[in-house]
């Protein structure tokens, strides 16, 4: 008896207040109608991000192939000419053009990421010069201590850096008759990375190192673009250290 009145009170107290008994039918069939509307928009989105993402592929692959033919093709023309101020300027674009292709292949295996491994990518690129230099010199790479990941906006100015002070040194550094070293160290120091580009070709005068050419110009902008240091010494062959703060 007792537990019967006590529902009977809780029932009249409702219905004194004013208390409905709440649709659970109705209100059940709008959220699962809502929830299903939410479905589909989600599986269309989804299937948008898919098509999206299959694109960029598509994009990045070709600009890829796209640089590699532009490299190829001024390489091929760089062999077919006769005169060797022309035949040196292709295959100086032809170098310039594969290190940003190097950067931009990166950038496809680095997972989203903007970082990446510098010191992997110095050596491909050290490895890819080495069929430039036609017996002129040979490039030797010593990586330091294990540099972090860095951003792509440090990572192409300095690989174009040190990929222009390579050709200069090729182009420059040695004569039709003597065979040489380029050697290129990376190392890093407290919060600064240190890059050294020497060779132990025949130097260059005062009046040759005072001269500013596209890839002089080229090797100061990328200098100023990472914040960098850069000190030439021309007393024995030719040895530029780039000293640049770690972003």
């Amino acid at each position: 008896m007792h537990f019967s009145w006590a529902n009977s009170q809780v029932g009249i107290s409702a219905g004194a207040i004013g208390t409905k008994t709440p649709r659970l039918g109705r209100i059940g069939k709008l959220e699962l109608f809502q929830l299903s509307q939410l479905r589909v928009e989600l599986e269309k989105s989804h299937e948008q991000i898919l098509h999206l993402e299959a694109l960029l592929r598509e994009a990045d692959h070709r600009i890829k192939n796209s640089l590699q033919v532009a490299s190829s093709l001024l390489k091929a023309e760089a062999r077919r000419s006769v005169s060797d101020e022309l035949r040196d300027a292709l295959i100086s674009a032809a170098s310039r053009v594969s290190a940003i292709s190097m950067v931009h292949d990166a950038l496809q295996g680095s997972g989203g990421e903007s970082l990446l491994d510098v010191s992997h990518l110095m050596e491909r690129m050290c490895h890819s010069m080495q069929d430039l230099c036609e017996g002129k010199a040979e490039i030797h790479l010593d990586l330091g201590e294990t540099l972090p990941a860095l951003p792509v906006i440090f990572a192409r100015p300095l690989m174009l850096l040190v990929n222009e002070i390579i050709m200069n040194a090729l182009r420059h550094a040695f004569p039709p008759d003597r065979l040489g070293t380029i050697s290129v160290s990376l190392e890093r120091d407290g919060h600064d990375i240190i890059v050294v580009v020497k060779d132990d070709g025949v130097g260059m005068t005062i009046t040759e190192a005072g001269h500013a050419g596209f890839g002089t110009r080229l090797i100061e902008m990328m200098t100023r673009q990472i914040d960098g240091e850069l000190v030439r010494d021309i007393t024995s062959g030719t040895c530029f250290t780039l000293t640049a703060p770690l972003p």
